[in-house]
């Protein structure tokens, strides 16, 4: 199987499960909190769903940060670094609101269609084109607890 088959078939299982997870849980399951986070179940849904929405403009983002220099690259992950804690905050906050004004119902609709942007993206990219994009040479951020 190619690397854009396999992705297709990750996005389109993570897709599948968010739905099984959303159809399945009771209103007390969703409100209940969740294990090792901040987030009650329902938001941590709305999280997932927000990452998915993300990977459509990161995916691209990354691809072109993988064609600069590597020093640029760097000085970028070293902002990153430096912005750990506004981000975590943001990050936990950000699903806390969101989910309280869009709801579920509306993030699984924007789950299908982010998946399907995805899927579509990668099954038209060739392969040349898939590696240079997911394959960047980019400097990453280092761990740092916010």
């Amino acid at each position: 199987m190619s690397a854009a088959a396999d992705i297709v078939s990750e996005l389109e299982r993570v897709r599948d499960d968010y739905r099984r997870l959303i159809a399945a849980a009771t209103p007390e399951e969703l409100l209940a909190p969740t294990w090792g986070t901040r987030w009650t179940n329902r938001e941590l849904l709305f999280h997932m769903w927000f990452g998915q929405h993300l990977a459509r403009v990161f995916v691209p983002l990354f691809g072109g940060f993988g064609r600069l220099p590597r020093r640029v690259s760097i000085g970028h992950a070293r902002i990153l670094t430096a912005l750990t804690r506004p981000y975590n905050w943001v990050n936990y906050a950000g699903p806390v609101a969101g989910v309280r004004v869009v709801g579920l119902r509306r993030a699984e609709h924007w789950m299908n269609l982010d998946t399907d942007r995805l899927v579509n993206w990668s099954r038209r990219a060739t392969p040349s084109y898939s590696s240079r994009w997911l394959s960047p040479n980019s400097g990453i951020p280092t761990s740092r607890r916010g």
